[in-house]
């Protein structure tokens, strides 16, 4: 994985809080972002059981697509985008579990 100097918190925040269309206004820090994403997959796939066909990639583009899906997003700071990402990664992996016990 390529590291990214990291980015000011209250620029990403300035940035992902701004009220315009996301992920356009963005471009700049998506590198950063997806490496904390990347981050955040990585700890949650550790509690998964082994043999998952889910991978951290496909994690992080499954929740990067969920995000981007409304279109027109705010959030109040970096904790709280961050946050999301982790609320939409625990419900993939929770669909994810739910499809192979079906």
């Amino acid at each position: 994985m390529t590291r990214f100097a990291p980015v000011a918190a209250p620029l990403m925040t300035a940035e992902l809080s701004a009220p315009h269309t996301w992920p356009a206004s963005t471009a700049g820090l998506l590198p950063q972002i997806y490496e904390e994403l990347q981050r955040l997959a990585y700890r949650a796939m550790t509690r998964e059981p082994r043999g998952s066909t889910l991978q951290p990639t496909a994690l992080v583009h499954e929740v990067y697509l969920r995000l981007c899906a409304g279109g027109e997003r705010s959030w109040a700071d970096r904790a709280q985008f961050f946050q999301e990402a982790a609320r939409a990664m625990r419900h993939t992996l929770v669909e994810a579990a739910r499809r192979r016990e079906t």
